[in-house]
């Protein structure tokens, strides 16, 4: 395909910049639908396919089914620890992932946030890790 028409390419797999973009979207839908984290199988689906076609991705079985677990389980040990984190500070906390931020000051910072929460007494800005080193399981 590509040597046909040069402005499409087809990946055969999920890069790690997309990968944690696919599994922050899945939490933040998730959690907008009040979606428990035991029944994340159906929204991991309807928001990985979405990037499949977006992204123009052409996965073998075997790959897919790879990523969809490792989303499901990643979105679901961060939906359990957005809420335990409403649940121990007793606020309401809006999350909202993959944010563009700006602080200026003496110096300008810009950036992307993984997870901002706005609660009702403080922010809270967090960056997943799904690294070898990253916690295994929500209690960690």
């Amino acid at each position: 395909v590509e040597d046909l028409s040069p402005d499409i390419t087809i990946k055969n797999d999920v890069d790690n910049m997309l990968s944690g973009t696919i599994s922050h979207k899945i939490i933040e839908e998730a959690h907008e639908r009040s979606i428990a984290p035991e029944d994340i199988a159906d929204i991991t689906t309807e928001v990985f396919q979405r990037f499949i076609r977006q992204n123009k991705l052409d996965l073998a079985s075997d790959t897919y089914d790879r990523h969809h677990l490792i989303f499901r389980q990643r979105a679901a040990n961060g939906l359990i620890f957005l809420r335990e984190l409403e649940a121990k500070t007793g606020e309401k906390i809006t999350w909202k992932m993959e944010t563009a931020f700006t602080v200026e000051g003496d110096h300008t910072l810009k950036g992307k946030i993984d997870c901002i929460g706005i609660g009702e007494k403080r922010i809270y800005l967090l960056d997943f890790k799904s690294s070898k080193g990253s916690a295994g399981k929500p209690s960690e």
